[in-house]
């Protein structure tokens, strides 16, 4: 139990407790215990309309940037800063994106914890991060300038990051790179860096050359026109467009890239310095750079072939046949001999029927053509006798004239060839009723069959002719409406005639020419004339296609 004097004692102590707390909080915040120093508060719109009054570089330091969705919704119209804006030691927190500014002259954000961060439809000329906390930093629908960047700038703008893992997101951005500008640095504390429906191009070199180095970057329905230098961590999609050469390391799996992607220039280093597909002549004359741009493709071809892009594969592997018969062309007139001259030969033919064999769609497109063009030389020079012929023609006119200065009937001519055909039928007839039963009940039976089948073709051909029939009196006795319903006649009959001769003589010269191109030699066909030695042209023009062909059709079977 206390006694009475001790009390005033303890209420001291207590009391002197008490200040020492309220002592040691207030030095704590005056030391900056949560930051360093004391931080204001200010909102993003504040920060905006901060930036439309000032008239000169600005700096926000020590203070706490707070977005808001509202705040972020006022900023609608786009403002001009054509000075210097500085972060240091500041915090960001809530919906963080800055939509609307066009940063002119530099941004910089040092020494503060950022998290994620979006910059919105802005301009940035230059920008520069240093000992900033990320996440992910966005930026999307900007036009960015890296003119006046150096190779090691961009490695500065991000330098002394904190240990956590941040990625970098350019979206629908527009990127005018100068003269030259690389990505450049090794950020092991960045995931990668992603560019999505980017445009780079520069508005003040006509060769700009644009690089990514060391660190991942994942390209993926970009637009580049400028020459592009990639390295071997760079995941390039086949969306991209390529207006200009691409310079490789060396293609690996984490690039889905085409040959169409390529047409515009690509070079693989360390194994030949120029762009390999746009070769001269004067390139292939050494061995060495020829062997070099050989090696280049097939780096290329092998690629397309690992991943199963045969299409892909294909152009390349046209593109180094191509190589090797310019090569030729040089061998040839370095040293012309015959050997030199069929080895050019053959292989400017397997390049023009073919495509050195990887094509057979267009080695039988071709031999359709050869087949096509030598049927109309059998046409224009006939093989066998048909309606056209000039001799054909000339009885058919001498036929008509008879008709309209005589009594003839156009059914005459038809009734005296028939007649002669049933003469035969009556005997046939008079054969099977004596010798019915010494004869099989087939051939009796058949015989009887085909002589009604004709006799019923004979009744209808009478029928027909009669009402074709359109005078029975003499061209110089028949009426004015009579003779232009002679005339019209006459020359139907006439175009029918041609026609049906032009039918069957391009069926006859269709079908001889398949014929001696699928078989060296008639085939069993009587030629005369000229067609004699046009067969044997076909036939070894047809052997070497067909032989092509196969070859090609194998090949794409192989490689399956």
């Amino acid at each position: 139990m206390l006694i009475q004097s001790e009390l005033p004692n303890l209420r001291t102590k207590k009391s002197e407790y008490i200040m020492i707390k309220i002592l040691t909080l207030t030095f704590l915040l005056s030391i900056g215990l949560f930051g360093g120093t004391h931080k204001t508060v200010k909102t993003i719109y504040d920060i905006y309309n901060e930036l439309k009054t000032a008239t000169k570089d600005i700096e926000f330091k020590n203070i706490i940037i707070k977005f808001d969705t509202s705040d972020v919704q006022k900023m609608k119209s786009n403002i001009n800063i054509d000075y210097n804006v500085r972060f240091n030691n500041c915090s960001f927190t809530g919906h963080r994106q800055i939509i609307g500014i066009n940063f002119n002259k530099g941004l910089y954000i040092n020494s503060s914890k950022i998290g994620s961060l979006t910059f919105d439809s802005c301009r940035i000329n230059k920008f520069h991060s240093e000992n900033s906390k990320y996440t992910w930093f966005i930026i999307r629908n900007c036009v960015i300038s890296l003119q006046g960047y150096n190779w090691s700038d961009y490695q500065e703008a991000f330098k002394s990051l904190p240990n956590d893992s941040v990625t970098f997101i350019f979206y629908n951005c527009q990127f005018n790179i100068g003269d030259r500008f690389s990505f450049y640095g090794s950020y092991e504390d960045i995931n990668y860096f992603q560019f999505v429906e980017c445009h780079f191009f520069s508005s003040t070199s006509s060769t700009p050359i644009l690089s990514f180095k060391k660190n991942i970057w994942r390209i993926d329905h970009c637009i580049f026109d400028c020459d592009v230098s990639i390295n071997d961590k760079v995941e390039i999609f086949t969306k991209n467009i390529f207006n200009r050469k691409i310079m490789i390391n060396k293609p690996t799996d984490n690039m889905f890239i085409t040959w169409k992607q390529l047409l515009h220039g690509y070079c693989v280093r360390n194994l030949h310095e120029d762009e390999i597909n746009n070769y001269t002549l004067d390139t292939l004359t050494d061995e060495d750079d020829y062997l070099a741009l050989i090696n280049g493709y097939n780096t290329f071809y092998q690629y397309f072939i690992k991943r199963g892009d045969l299409e892909s594969a294909s152009g390349c592997y046209l593109k180094m046949k191509d190589a090797q018969n310019h090569r030729l062309v040089y061998l040839y007139r370095s040293n012309p001999n015959l050997q030199n001259y069929l080895n050019l030969k053959l292989t400017d033919f397997l390049g023009y029927f073919c495509d050195y064999g990887t094509n057979p769609i267009k080695a039988m497109l071709y031999a359709l053509k050869v087949m096509l063009f030598f049927s109309l030389i059998f046409f224009i020079f006939p093989n066998q006798d048909d309606n056209i012929q000039i001799r054909r023609m000339i009885r058919k006119i001498h036929y008509y004239i008879s008709y309209l200065t005589s009594n003839q009937k156009l059914i005459d001519p038809v009734l005296e060839k028939r007649n002669r055909i049933n003469e035969e039928l009556y005997k046939l007839k008079d054969i099977i009723a004596k010798d019915s039963k010494d004869i099989p009940s087939i051939l009796r039976y058949t015989g009887l069959g085909l002589i009604n089948i004709i006799r019923s073709y004979d009744k209808i051909l009478i029928l027909v002719m009669s009402k074709i029939e359109f005078s029975s009196e003499c061209w110089h006795d028949l009426p004015r409406k009579k003779k232009i319903r002679a005339a019209i006649i006459i020359n139907y009959l006439l175009i029918w005639q041609l026609l049906t001769g032009l039918i069957i003589r391009s069926l006859n010269a269709i079908a001889q020419s398949i014929n001696f191109f699928i078989t060296l030699g008639a085939g069993g066909l009587e030629l005369k004339g000229i067609n004699k030695y046009v067969a044997v042209v076909e036939g070894v023009i047809g052997w070497f296609l067909m032989c092509v062909f196969a070859v090609s059709l194998l090949n794409q079977f192989l490689r399956m």
